[in-house]
């Protein structure tokens, strides 16, 4: 991808956005770009303009590692290797908080005016150990934020038909499995209301990265399952509302 059409991509028309939440959600598609580590040094052109378009000042992007792991803190870099970042300032600052994925689904939090945002990769292994729990947990535990103050914006990542996986998965989640699909933003969905969020402050957005297509009949997403790429979407969410 040339950086000529990389530099003329409107991120603030283009990207899909989550309707209604409070603070500003939404994803690029594929003709956004590749927002992997990949080639760096247009990831890091990618990240930077899409920050600015969106009004941030500068931004946190999750590496996801598969696992639990939670960063929260305003101090941690550009680049975080991490499952979760999780920004608390009493202080409004335009941040923007970025997390990739070609298949994941991903999960957003706000609360307090925007003076809490976070962004956390949930894919079966992060499901499996809880994620998204854990991090709304650690957020009381920091802040005194309870859940029923929480707002949670939902990426599904791949739907529940596409998703086909082996027993070694499919045992883990015994109860969201037929005929070897899994519906992972279901056990998510569990996990959010056995944490105290209320059904009424989740928002979703309803596209499958694997099956969902433009008029033109085109992908709008990046597959892994679908084209076995290292491309990525990245799912983004910012304090500072335009």
């Amino acid at each position: 991808m040339a950086l000529e059409q990389v530099a003329v991509f409107n991120f603030r028309t283009e990207s899909i956005f989550l309707k209604n939440f409070p603070a500003v959600i939404g994803i690029t598609p594929i003709a956004a770009g590749d927002f992997s580590k990949t080639n760096p040094n247009t990831e890091i052109l990618l990240d930077n303009q899409l920050t600015r378009q969106l009004g941030g000042d500068f931004y946190h992007k999750v590496y996801p590692l598969h696992g639990d792991i939670i960063n929260f803190g305003d101090n941690i870099g550009n680049h975080c290797y991490c499952d979760a970042i999780v920004s608390y300032l009493p202080k409004f600052k335009p941040e923007v908080l970025l997390c990739p994925t070609g298949d994941c689904p991903i999960v957003t939090l706000e609360a307090e005016n925007q003076k809490l945002i976070a962004v956390i990769h949930s894919g079966w292994r992060g499901t499996e150990l809880r994620i998204v729990p854990k991090t709304i947990r650690l957020i009381q535990q920091e802040t005194g934020i309870g859940p029923e103050k929480i707002s949670v914006g939902i990426f599904p990542g791949i739907c529940s038909q596409c998703y086909e996986v082996g027993e070694d998965v499919a045992e883990k989640f015994p109860r969201s499995v037929h005929n070897s699909h899994l519906n992972l933003k279901d056990v998510i969905l569990k996990q959010l209301y056995a944490s105290g969020i209320e059904l009424r402050k989740i928002k979703q957005l309803t596209l499958c990265s694997f099956h969902s297509r433009d008029r033109l009949d085109q992908p709008i997403l990046f597959s892994y399952r679908r084209d076995k790429t290292t491309a990525r979407n990245v799912v983004f969410i910012t304090r500072n509302p335009f």
